[in-house]
């Protein structure tokens, strides 16, 4: 009995694609999420020392950018 369900369990196939792609799919998501979580505040401090040296449209664009702050807007 264990032996037939064993070697019905090998020859069935159906879903092995799409567990494959299950796997790829959380394994990318796991190293993405690990990236993130290391250098996430390396990147963002890099893109607010480049945004401070770029020269801005008005004097008031001009000053520091704060990391982990959100840009505020009018309405």
């Amino acid at each position: 009995m264990i032996r037939k369900f064993f070697s019905r369990l090998r020859r069935d196939k159906k879903g092995q694609g799409l567990v494959e792609y299950a796997l790829l799919i959380a394994g990318v998501a796991l190293i993405s999420a690990a990236a993130v979580s290391l250098f996430g505040h390396k990147t963002s401090d890099m893109i607010a020392m480049v945004a401070a040296i770029l020269p801005g449209a008005h004097t008031g664009d001009n000053g520091p950018v704060q990391s982990g702050h959100l840009i505020e807007t009018a309405n």
